[in-house]
């Protein structure tokens, strides 16, 4: 849980949305006539508000807030801050700005984070650590809210953080539609253009704890040209499929060759490249590169890799909602993925 409170207009909303990539759709808005709260909710806005509608139905507040912190524990909640200024002389209205303060105290001690908004500006106040649960691969992506870098310790800007996954720019390969995968090709000129435009439309975050590549050419010059030479780690496991003797021929060439054909119409996985690999090895090899880096690493990640290893990475945590050929993202665009709380993702 987050806990994200402040006074009126300071910005508290817009935080959390930017922060979060989330959207209002995403949140439950509270009002002072409701007391109905949903479960398991991504955010909630104005959870003060809720606690004045509890106020005017006699409800107990205390065990409300402890029964909605138990079911809500992932939630994002924000609260305006009412406690500063003159006393007010309604005595619901007093009752309330003590209710608020208590709840806040609850919604504190129950948070893995805690941020206070002043004029825009977020203080973090508590940050710890989120707790794993359930799928080896998809609920262990959770983080801890402490950041351990080159530059120190220091907590996280935001306790969900993200891992970026970004495909390479174009090579000559993919400009020309032959399979390119353990083939170690640079950038082509125009994939060098392409990737400077889209750092120049600020598609790419400013800042990123931590930088990986598959350690292939093209990926090592696609982060040099996003972020120059930063510190990063080449992980292996996340290269791309490899299409053994079918690499840098295309469809044209190999339509007639029969191991072609028993790859491409293959539904099992089972069927490899020859001397290359097949989608089940493949897929096992890029969860196991994937576990190991939201494991050793703790905080935002930008990962420059392959298409094929997006595709695996999305079909594996979000399954059943997209096709291969809609994952798949252009070069230089890939997904921002929530590693705590809510299963969210966002196209970059």
């Amino acid at each position: 849980m987050v806990l994200i409170f402040g006074g009126a207009y300071q910005g508290k909303l817009d935080y959390t949305l930017e922060r979060f990539g989330i959207s209002k759709d995403d949140v439950h808005f509270c009002n002072d006539t409701d007391i109905h709260m949903p479960k398991g909710i991504i955010a909630v806005y104005e959870i003060d508000k809720w606690i004045l509608a509890l106020i005017k139905e006699n409800a107990d507040v205390p065990e409300s807030v402890k029964q909605f912190i138990a079911e809500n524990t992932d939630a994002i909640v924000i609260c305006n801050d009412i406690s500063g200024g003159i006393v007010p002389i309604d005595a619901t209205f007093r009752k309330w700005r003590e209710a608020v303060g208590r709840a806040m105290g609850q919604l504190a001690q129950n948070s893995d984070e805690v941020v206070r908004m002043f004029c825009g500006i977020p203080t973090t106040l508590k940050s710890g650590e989120w707790p794993k649960r359930g799928d080896k691969h998809r609920d262990q992506l959770r983080c801890k809210g402490v950041v351990h870098s080159s530059h120190g310790v220091y907590p996280r800007a935001s306790a969900t953080p993200k891992i970026h996954l970004i495909r390479h720019g174009k090579t000559l390969a993919n400009e020309q539609k032959l399979y390119c995968g353990a083939t170690d090709l640079p950038l082509s000129d125009a994939g060098i253009a392409e990737i400077l435009d889209l750092k120049n439309q600020g598609l790419y975050p400013k800042y990123t704890d931590f930088y990986f590549t598959s350690g292939l050419v093209r990926t090592e010059q696609t982060l040099d040209l996003l972020y120059g030479s930063v510190p990063r780690v080449a992980i292996p496991q996340l290269a791309e499929f490899n299409f053994g003797s079918f690499e840098m021929k295309n469809y044209e060439i190999l339509k007639e060759q029969d191991d072609y054909q028993a790859w491409i119409t293959d539904e099992s996985g089972n069927v490899s490249c020859p001397g290359g690999d097949n989608r089940q090895n493949f897929t096992i090899r890029v969860l196991d590169g994937l576990e190991t880096l939201v494991e050793k690493w703790q905080g935002d990640l930008f990962v420059v890799c392959h298409g094929g290893v997006i595709v695996s990475v999305m079909e594996h945590l979000f399954p059943n909602t997209k096709n291969f050929y809609e994952w798949q993202p252009q070069p230089g665009r890939g997904y921002s993925i929530a590693l705590g709380g809510p299963k969210l993702y966002q196209p970059i």
